[in-house]
């Protein structure tokens, strides 16, 4: 058995309130530029996992053996 670090990439879905635009799709680009902290609610549904990053705790060469 060994002991693992991983960072899982899940679609989610991230909630901008008040985004000030010309356009739906202006809108949608600012939100978009905007950090995930600074959404007012985040809510995972259910979403797929996209990828996985896995490496063994303490591997100095991130390769797995």
């Amino acid at each position: 058995m060994q002991t693992y670090n991983v960072h899982i990439y899940r679609e989610m879905r991230l909630f901008f309130p008040g985004i000030v635009a010309n356009t739906a799709e202006e809108a949608a680009r600012l939100a978009a530029e905007m950090p995930s902290g600074a959404a007012k609610a985040l809510d995972d549904c259910d979403g797929d996992n996209l990828a996985a990053l896995v490496w063994v705790v303490d591997s100095t060469d991130c390769k797995q053996r």
